[in-house]
């Protein structure tokens, strides 16, 4: 399991748990609905999503409205028969990841009529700064995303121990990957150069997903 809440206490808390399991999707999206319910039976904004089709790869995300409530929530969820049976399903290989928000460039977190998403792991350079970031992320979103045909939002996250997680949301998969090939592959796109100069290239790992639930 490569599960990542990333978190601010005044901040949305997010939830992305990368799975692989041999399993039906009607039976994932039933016992999807169940989980991560906290004692007071509050539960997050949650979706299922796929990698590419026929991989047996997918990922759970879920939004909690504080980190609070995602502490409850996991917490509850160890005694949850719904979510056992849940994880039952999975394949997984790490533990969770706590952590906080940096940046979002919606007010909406995330928002709710996505379809696609590009999720990517990525540690800064040696020197580089995190308060950088900030500036050079809205350079690049203001450059190539902003008011582009399916685009809903970018986030960017981290967990407190250096690792980061650029998240862009968009209507459908296709747009996502389309959006990122903005940046080009050498010589990349002015805009999102200052981001780049920050990034330790061997640490990326980019995927897209598809909203299925």
């Amino acid at each position: 399991m490569q599960l990542a809440t990333f978190c601010d206490i005044n901040r949305p808390t997010i939830g992305i748990c990368v799975q692989q399991t041999s399993f039906t999707i009607c039976k994932l999206k039933s016992l999807n609905g169940q989980s991560f319910r906290s004692k007071k039976g509050s539960r997050p904004r949650n979706w299922l999503l796929r990698a590419k089709p026929c991989s047996g790869r997918y990922a759970d995300l879920a939004v909690w409205a504080s980190r609070a409530s995602a502490d409850e929530a996991m917490a509850a969820a160890q005694q949850s028969p719904a979510c056992a049976a849940y994880f039952g399903l999975l394949q997984v290989d790490s533990h969770p990841k706590l952590g906080y928000a940096l940046w979002r460039s919606t007010r909406a977190l995330p928002v709710g009529d996505f379809g696609g998403m590009e999720f990517s792991l990525f540690r800064l350079r040696e020197g580089a700064e995190e308060s950088a970031l900030i500036p050079a992320v809205r350079r690049m979103v203001d450059g190539l995303y902003q008011n582009e045909p399916g685009y809903l939002g970018h986030y960017v996250v981290g967990d407190g121990a250096g690792l980061y997680a650029d998240v862009m949301l968009t209507q459908t998969v296709a747009q996502a990957r389309a959006l990122c090939g903005k940046w080009g592959t050498g010589p990349f796109a002015q805009p999102c150069l200052p981001y780049l100069e920050k990034i330790d290239p061997e640490s990326i790992d980019l995927k897209f997903w598809s909203r299925i639930v």
